[in-house]
């Protein structure tokens, strides 16, 4: 989906590849300056369900003013009420009126803020490596697919919260982040004429580099 502003300027632009995967479990919802993008927990049609629904849900509780973070805790509770759904993890961002970002977030899904020359981190991944990585532990890589928070899982007070000032704002499922050094990834943004192409570049890049899931970008001009 891409909307547009202006006739000659696109302000936003996402993709999703299902990649090697049997099932499409990522998802992306754009509105505006709002955008939400989801993995679901595992290779299952009721992870892609969960997934589905949980942007849909989202999108809609940010882009009518709430905030990312009433976005996250509505998603949470629509895939909770689901008896078909599995589960997932989620990024919700949505822009304020001076130009910047509020982010929200359970799980591995990424936010990035693009500052025009390179890619900085505006979340941190909520999986069990990450947090042993703090604590000064070295972790083994898959430790890194394991999450330690999830929508059917997470409490209120677990929810990620962020704000960060203007810029290109970029959404990443662990496909493309964990596949791509920041470096592809910046390259990817600024070498693209708007940011529909920079998230087709992005998932792109990410199944050429050998990316082992499904792969989605959320690309937010600033």
């Amino acid at each position: 989906m891409t909307i547009l502003d202006h006739p000659s300027r696109v302000t936003s632009g996402s993709a999703t590849r299902r990649g090697v995967r049997a099932v499409a479990a990522d998802a992306v919802a754009v509105q505006g300056r709002v955008a939400a993008v989801a993995d679901g927990v595992g290779d299952t049609e009721q992870a892609a369900l969960a997934a589905r629904g949980a942007v849909d849900v989202a999108v809609h509780v940010a882009a009518a003013g709430r905030g990312p973070l009433a976005a996250v805790l509505a998603a949470a509770a629509a895939v909770r009420q689901s008896t078909e759904a599995g589960d997932a993890v989620l990024v919700v961002a949505a822009g304020r009126a001076d130009g910047g970002w509020d982010v929200a977030w359970v799980g591995d899904a990424v936010a990035l803020l693009h500052d025009g020359r390179v890619v900085r981190p505006v979340t941190h991944e909520h999986t069990v490596a990450a947090q042993l990585r703090a604590q000064g532990v070295r972790v083994a890589p898959q430790w890194d697919n394991v999450v330690t928070t999830s929508l059917r899982t997470v409490r209120p007070d677990e929810v990620g919260t962020a704000s960060c000032p203007p810029g290109t704002l970029v959404l990443l499922t662990d496909g493309v982040h964990r596949t791509l050094e920041p470096g592809e990834i910046a390259d990817a943004i600024t070498g693209s004429p708007d940011p529909q192409r920079a998230a087709e570049r992005l998932v792109e890049a990410a199944l050429a580099a050998g990316a082992q899931d499904n792969v989605t970008a959320a690309v937010l001009a600033g």
